[in-house]
């Protein structure tokens, strides 16, 4: 038996343990997070004007398509959705 063998063996537990970490403590808090974070920037996006409900705005958008790649299916206003049609510049 080599050292090699040794790392490797090594490397192929901690990844182990990085996965059974990441999918049941960080992923269930990953979503929790994105979910008060869209609500948060729903919330300004309702009371802001001018450029700060942009912003909010394309923070909803961003958050809304997080929800989407951690499987959920967010609810955000159409005003929100259709940033997807439209020009970021």
């Amino acid at each position: 038996m080599t050292s090699d063998t040794l790392l490797h063996l090594y490397h192929l537990q901690f990844d182990d343990i990085l996965k059974c970490v990441e999918t049941n403590e960080f992923f269930p808090k990953l979503a929790t997070m994105s979910s008060a974070l869209l609500d948060e920037a729903l919330r300004q996006w309702g009371s802001f004007t001018g450029d700060l409900a942009e912003a909010a705005n394309r923070n909803a958008a961003f958050l809304a398509v997080a929800k989407r790649l951690l499987g959920e299916s967010p609810g955000v206003p159409p005003e929100v959705s259709a940033r997807r049609t439209r020009s970021w510049r």
